[in-house]
Parts: structure tokens; C-alpha cells; sequence
């Protein structure tokens, strides 16, 4: 704070009247109106609702989760049980509506596949090809949540990419489990596979995708694991 630097005489911010000659203590005075504004509320409850729900929440939700904000004081632990206890969560119509971010699918990936991770070059490399580094964003407001900015063709195509190099074990540090032990008849692996890759999830129509891809392949556990990393369905969550 510069007292040089600040205008002393009385001030309005939105509805707040400041006197003259308040000093550092309209900063805080300012920040504690803010905190508390219905604007912010709002603001904080759609940004938690586009992260975990929908590119375009419920306005319901929305205006349920800046409700709990106002009452708490804004206490983002009681918001954030608001919304994951919610009914409007759990509504089917927005089960995989959201895209991942670069990061996410990146992170995804290497917990569905049991991945040892060490220090990777190629990691790095891809996640900045993602146009995704942690703590990069070229705006103080960090990396959007909607699927707009990552559903290019070619960003598409990188993840296919992605999904296929992690498989293969083209990342340099990076190995993924072992595949179980078992028959080397495809009918019989890539089910078990999208099992444990994309659990609880429909995937009788992206077994058959799989399975006419791998067929007479002799990396074809490979493959098949680099597809359904690719696959639009492990992309969304």
C-alpha cells in the first residue's frame, strides 16, 4: 500500500460508500463487499458447475449452489457438498457431457492404464502440444472449463495420437500395466480391457469398433488399448 499514491476523499464501489481518508482499510473493506456480492455468488456457483456438470449447467443448480454461498458466507467446502449431493448432479442428461481438458485426459489415461510415471520428456512435450502445461495459461484466469477451447479436428487427433503413443510405450519413463494374463482371442480381451479402461460405462458398440480394427493385428492388445483411450468415450466424463 502507497498512501502517496491514493486518492483520500470519499469513494462508492457498487453500493458501498466509503468516507474520505479510510486508507488501506477501503482495500479490505472493498474485497469483504466483493466476497460477499450476490455477483460473486453466482460467478462461483457457475464456474463449479461448468467444471463438473455441464458446459452449459442448469440454471437451477446454478442458483442453488449461489444460495448456499450467501448463507455459509461463502464456504466453498458446504457449496462444493451442494453440488455433489445435489439431484440435479446426478441427472442422466449430463452424464459425459463434459469434454476433458487436455490435462485431465493426460491424467486419466495413466490411472486407467496403471501407469509408471517417471520423469518424461515426451509427457511434457505432449502436454504443451496440448497447448495444456500446468500453470501456463497465457491469462491470469487459467485454462477455460468449457469443451469449446480442446474440440478442434486436430486436437481431436492428438488425443488419438496421445492414446495410441501411451499404449504403445512411445513415452519416454512412462510404462502402463501389463495386460491380465489371458486368451489372445480379441472377442475375449478387448471386453475385459474397456472394462477396466472405461468402467461402469456402454461399450458393446466400441468393442465392435475395436475388435474390426485389431482383427488379424499382431499388436492387437496394443491397439486396442491406444483405441479406447481414443475412444470419444474416454474423452468425456
Amino acid at each position: 500500500y502507497r498512501p502517496l499514491m491514493h486518492y483520500p476523499g470519499p469513494k462508492r464501489v457498487l453500493d458501498l460508500e466509503l468516507p474520505e481518508g479510510s486508507g488501506r482499510e477501503e482495500g479490505f473493506e472493498i474485497l469483504r463487499m466483493l466476497a460477499r456480492h450476490p455477483a460473486t455468488a453466482r460467478h462461483m456457483a457457475t464456474k463449479l458447475a461448468e467444471a463438473f456438470v455441464s458446459d452449459a449447467p442448469p440454471p437451477e443448480l446454478v442458483e442453488e449452489l449461489a444460495d448456499v454461498f450467501l448463507v455459509t458466507d461463502g464456504d466453498l467446502r458446504e457449496v462444493t457438498r451442494a453440488l455433489f449431493t445435489s439431484e440435479r448432479f446426478y441427472d442422466p442428461a449430463y452424464y459425459g457431457a463434459k469434454l476433458k481438458s487436455p490435462f485431465k485426459l493426460v491424467a486419466s489415461a495413466l490411472r486407467a492404464t496403471e501407469a509408471e510415471v517417471g520423469p518424461s520428456r515426451r509427457l511434457f512435450e505432449q502436454l504443451r502440444a496440448f497447448d495444456h502445461l500446468p500453470y501456463q495459461s497465457s491469462v491470469p484466469t487459467g485454462y477455460p472449463e468449457t469443451s469449446e477451447e480442446w474440440t478442434s479436428g486436430g486436437a481431436l487427433l492428438q488425443r488419438m495420437n496421445f492414446g495410441l503413443a501411451l499404449a504403445a510405450g512411445r513415452l519416454d519413463n512412462v510404462r502402463v500395466a501389463a495386460s491380465s494374463p489371458g486368451a489372445d482371442d480379441p472377442a475375449t480381451f478387448v471386453p475385459e480391457l474397456l472394462g477396466r479402461v472405461l468402467p461402469g460405462t456402454e461399450t458393446e458398440d466400441l468393442a465392435e469398433t475395436i475388435l474390426l480394427d485389431v482383427e488379424g493385428r499382431s499388436d492387437a492388445r496394443t491397439r486396442a488399448l491406444g483405441l479406447a483411450l481414443g475412444s470419444p468415450a474416454f474423452q468425456r466424463h
